[in-house]
């Protein structure tokens, strides 16, 4: 017999399972040399560009089922996501 878990106890795994991965892997870049910089660098900008392709994304769903739901609110979020994304973009590039 299966055991449901509740929601909130579903989102408390996966929480502390990104924490203890982001954790790790900064443990992991620690053990390197001062002198491989290149790939902390690398490591730091893999990092950045998965905030920026999640709010692109959500912003590309959002723009093409606008057609369907004609609801201003989820568009007004949709716009937010793709201000930040290209913020976030900037900052990346920056580096």
């Amino acid at each position: 017999m299966r055991m449901k878990m509740s929601h909130s106890l579903k989102l408390l795994v996966i929480i502390v399972a990104v924490f203890f991965a982001g954790f790790l892997t900064e443990e992991f870049i620690e053990q390197f040399p001062a002198s491989t910089v290149s790939l902390r660098e690398t490591i730091t900008i893999v990092y950045e560009i998965f905030p920026i392709l999640m709010s692109f994304s959500i912003f590309a769903m959002i723009w093409f089922s606008y057609d369907k739901s004609k609801n201003n609110h989820s568009l007004f979020m949709g716009m937010a996501f793709l201000i930040i994304g290209l913020m976030d973009l900037c900052h990346t590039l920056s580096y």
